[in-house]
């Protein structure tokens, strides 16, 4: 039984009832979204389509009913996250869950948070918040320096990456580093932590403006070449203009460079490696170590320092940043198991009160049966995994809403298989 129900103010009552009555039909309605993740939140009215067919719920939505996608999204399936990609100045994060000004992400080409909007409940469940877990991929570029991400902190943004690939050109023996937490010798050198911060601090005030001055000078050349000041330019040719500067301010800005530098950490890592970002601990991953990243959906962020301009802010955040920053860190807490079948391995390798992140390691021909209580993020590291009826290999994300927890997992491929999985914490 089709109906077509015009304007409604709750869309999550439309899908409850659909849901409830258990009988094959169809509805039509439209209803005002708030774009609440743009700098000046506004309104798009949406219009919707969804049917109960054997227990499965499929929907499509579109901000014109002329343009209408062809596909319904079957939200009881496992859905297959699209990517965006976003450009760095050290490389390229690529967003699989991301809601905000700066992109969008989607399921078949739907935007992520206009599906959460038709029913928060049954795509996130009740415990969660209105944006899910933040999946991405880090990938900086093989070269150093211009491969480096910022030297920043978080408040209260919590994060965890695990390593998939070390360039072996960019670190020939397999392991990379980040620069995590402070040095510990060097922090013994100062009579209390105000000193040591405070002598970091002039070491940073003190690269910042050979820093701006370098940038001053290859800005002048991204103009005379036609670029955009605010245009990401390639190592090689950024590299080439930087050649052309003065020889005795290219010199000063190594040595302050180093200088700064040798009041931070570095830590090794290699495929496999687990990384605990806690709020307020200094972070900046290594050129050509890519990472899969799973953090909690905050947007701020206090740059301490940058080998290179920073194009999305004017100003470094160093002197805020300094003083709320821990000088313990602590990078990774060891896995813990959490379940031991035939031919799997399920590890809990980080928990935090807003998430939990899992490892399942599936050997040939071996399956595992999730059962989860709101919804869940799945990436494949390694291998070919069958979730439901669908294909997971390397680097593709899907989301488990919450009408469609439980997923038998199925290593449909020749060799071992390793998934990631993020859930809610409850």
């Amino acid at each position: 039984m089709d109906k077509s129900l015009g304007t409604v103010a709750a869309p999550a009552r439309i899908i409850e009832e659909l849901l409830l009555s258990a009988v094959d039909a169809q509805v039509s309605f439209n209803f005002e979204f708030l774009r609440y993740y743009e700098a000046e939140p506004s309104t798009v009215q949406l219009y919707c389509e969804c049917h109960l067919s054997a227990g499965e719920l499929y929907c499509r939505i579109a901000a014109d009913p002329r343009a209408m996608p062809k596909d319904w999204i079957n939200l009881t399936a496992p859905l297959r996250l699209d990517q965006v990609t976003v450009p760095k100045p050290w490389g390229a994060e690529i967003w699989y869950t991301g809601i905000e000004s700066r992109g969008i992400c989607s399921i078949q080409n739907t935007p992520l948070p206009w599906l959460i909007a038709l029913s928060p409940k049954h795509l996130l469940g009740t415990t969660t918040a209105q944006d899910p877990i933040l999946l991405k991929i880090l990938a900086p570029l093989q070269q150093t320096v211009y491969g480096d991400l910022y030297l920043e902190l978080h408040e209260q943004k919590i994060e965890v990456y695990v390593v998939t690939h070390v360039d072996d050109v960019a670190w020939p023996n397999g392991k990379g580093q980040i620069r995590y937490g402070f040095n510990p010798d060097k922090l013994k050198e100062f009579e209390s932590p105000a000193a040591f911060k405070q002598a970091y601090l002039a070491a940073v005030n003190h690269y910042r403006s050979i820093r701006e001055a370098i940038d001053l000078e290859l800005d002048k050349i991204k103009a005379d070449n036609g670029y955009a000041l605010d245009a990401i330019i390639a190592p090689t040719l950024a590299e080439h203009w930087r050649a052309s500067l003065d020889d005795e301010l290219n010199q000063q800005e190594l040595q302050r460079r180093h200088t700064m530098e040798a009041f931070t950490d570095l830590k090794e890592l290699e495929v496999g490696s687990i990384i605990q970002v806690q709020p307020r601990t200094p972070h900046s991953l290594q050129h050509g170590v890519r990472v899969i990243e799973f953090q909690s959906p905050h947007y701020e962020r206090f740059i301490l320092s940058f080998g290179q301009k920073v194009l999305t802010q004017s100003h470094w955040d160093t002197e805020t940043a300094i003083n709320r920053a821990n000088l313990d860190s602590n990078m990774a807490l060891e896995p813990i198991s959490i379940a031991h079948e035939p031919g799997c391995e399920v590890h809990q390798i980080v928990q935090f009160p807003q998430f939990e992140v899992r490892r399942i390691r599936l050997e040939v021909n071996s399956s595992h049966t999730l059962a989860l209580q709101d919804y869940g993020i799945l990436i494949g590291v390694e291998g070919e995994v069958r979730v439901g009826e669908q294909p997971l290999t390397n680097e593709d994300g899907m989301l488990l809403s919450a009408l469609a927890p439980a997923q038998r997992l199925v290593n449909s491929g020749s060799s071992p298989a390793i998934l990631l999985l993020a859930i809610p914490s409850t």
